[in-house]
């Protein structure tokens, strides 16, 4: 018997899909405990129209990257009344400059 919802890549939800039904993203470390929520749009902004179960992020915590878990929630009113969502501000780019040596 087949699987019920078997996985099939491609069809996951994107972050603009998550965006247009008002889902927050959850990035959850599960070695330090720590929870951030995003905006999608923020997301898809720095990181492309990605599926969500491809989204790879480092803990800002413990800098971690094994134990990151990242999903899709759709929170009540009553459940976002307590929580801080980080707000994508600026995308800062740093200019390294590349050397290279070369015989005379």
């Amino acid at each position: 018997m087949p699987e019920r919802y078997p996985y099939q890549k491609g069809k996951g939800l994107r972050l603009s899909e998550a965006h247009d039904h008002n889902k927050l993203i959850l990035v959850c470390c599960d070695l330090c405990h720590g929870k951030r929520y995003y905006f999608p749009d923020d997301l898809r902004r720095l990181l492309g129209n990605l599926e969500i179960d491809d989204i790879s992020l480092k803990c800002e915590t413990c800098g971690n990257r094994d134990y990151v878990r990242v999903t899709s929630v759709h929170l009540t009113g009553q459940e976002r009344d307590g929580i801080r969502v980080r707000k994508l501000v600026a995308i800062k780019v740093k200019h390294v400059p590349v050397w290279q040596e070369r015989p005379l």
